[in-house]
């Protein structure tokens, strides 16, 4: 893509602007780690309980609770902090569409996509007149089939100059 090309793109009002869902991978972290948390406890009561039949239960059992006690928060915490840095964008603009991930950045202009389609594997491919396609498998706040319909809208609207003008924002 051409340096004026890519200025286009990433020129004009934002149109549209999606985030990707970060949920799943933030619910998993911490249920992750509230399963361990939780077996610390568990391991430490069984090992009491076994302990009173066969003594040399107790170390091993008392480590173990530890080990889970500790390591339960810190596995949630990196889980979250590792969601909270995921940062993914999709925006339409006036000049085109533009998806950053994790500080890189792709811009298409409005002239380079032939079509914007939905794939049952949930991904949003933007099908470029040269031929070559870019799929996007990000899940954002909108389903990508929802995602890729208002896409296509918009991109059939800039091919005939009537994309919506943005709305000011006033203070």
């Amino acid at each position: 893509m051409s340096e004026d090309a890519t200025a286009s793109a990433a020129s004009g009002a934002v149109l549209e602007l999606h985030r990707a869902s970060a949920t799943g991978l933030l619910v998993r972290s911490i249920l992750l780690g509230a399963g361990v948390l939780s077996t610390g406890p568990f391991v430490a009561v069984l090992g009491i309980v076994v302990a009173r039949k066969s003594p040399w239960v107790a170390t091993p059992s008392t480590v173990i609770a530890a080990i889970c006690t500790i390591c339960g928060p810190i596995i949630a915490l990196l889980g979250v902090s590792r969601s909270m840095r995921s940062d993914v964008l999709l925006s339409a603009r006036e000049g085109g569409i533009t998806y950053e991930r994790n500080g890189k950045s792709l811009q298409l202009t409005w002239d380079e996509i032939a079509s914007v389609s939905y794939e049952p594997s949930g991904a949003i491919v933007f099908h470029h007149r040269d031929g070559a396609r870019t799929p996007v498998h990000d899940q954002f706040d909108v389903k990508s089939a929802e995602l890729a319909a208002r896409l296509e809208e918009l991109r059939r609207k800039a091919a005939f100059r009537l994309l919506p003008k943005p709305r000011a924002h006033s203070m």
